[in-house]
């Protein structure tokens, strides 16, 4: 006899989290990790990448938005350094070179909105 079991998925913000909970508690013991950031920094995530993701892609304030993401993957590489996920800061760093590039290659973007920034 084969039993099925099916689940009901529901997306809302409601659920959203920045950091999954088992990095959390992971972060509540290093000591370079004060409490305060981490919530700031679980709130602000997901928000963050959106906004910034889409003001890359539209063009606006292209070498800001830039910036910003690369200050945004700092903080996502100094998480994993601390909890010493070596994979996945090598994955970063791939990210952190391409937002470089970006950044030099910025000057050459025909399509943005606000050129001097």
């Amino acid at each position: 006899n084969m039993t099925t079991t099916t689940g009901v998925k529901s997306y809302a913000l409601d659920h959203y989290s920045g950091v999954p909970e088992s990095l959390k508690g992971a972060f509540a013991h290093e000591p370079l990790m004060s409490g305060w950031a981490l919530k700031a920094f679980d709130a602000m995530l997901g928000p963050a990448l959106i906004v910034l993701g889409l003001t890359i892609l539209l063009g606006i304030a292209s070498r800001v938005s830039l910036l910003l993401l690369g200050l945004l993957y700092i903080g996502l590489t100094w998480g994993l350094i601390l909890l010493k996920q070596d994979a996945g800061v090598a994955w970063l760093g791939v990210h952190m070179v391409m937002i470089a590039m970006a950044l030099s290659w910025a000057d050459y973007n025909r399509f943005r909105v606000l050129k001097k920034w």
